[in-house]
């Protein structure tokens, strides 16, 4: 059994490198964090799997009525279910993770400190 620590604001830098826009991340809450990215999307920590953190999301009204619009949306880095309002971040799809997960599964996820603290065992 492993911890990884992932700080918040690191992560969000990490984002924002990739995408070339500002990505804010602060934690709000004992197991929400809030991102700032054209608009604020507040993120409870609901759980985890295999290799994902699932955080079920808060948009503002407009956003959710253009959301609804989609079914789901898929990448390698997030899934998006849109029925369920939550948001899989796939960390192993990271460079920056990935060697930490490899041959890993998350059992586990929390936020503490504006850390998420991911808990792994062996796949």
């Amino acid at each position: 059994m492993m911890n990884l620590h992932i700080d918040l604001n690191d992560f969000a830098a990490k984002l924002s490198q990739q995408t070339g826009k500002e990505i804010r991340v602060e934690q709000t809450a004992e197991q929400q964090i809030t991102a700032h990215y054209l608009m604020s999307i507040k993120l409870d920590l609901v759980g985890s799997s295999h290799d994902s953190v699932h955080f079920r999301y808060t948009l503002p009204f407009g956003a959710n009525v253009l959301l609804s619009l989609f079914k789901n949306i898929k990448s390698k880095k997030f899934t998006l279910n849109t029925n369920d309002k939550i948001v899989a971040v796939h960390l192993s799809a990271f460079a920056a993770y990935r060697n930490a997960l490899a041959g890993k599964r998350i059992s586990q996820a929390s936020l503490q400190n504006g850390t998420l603290i991911v808990q792994t065992e062996a796949a």
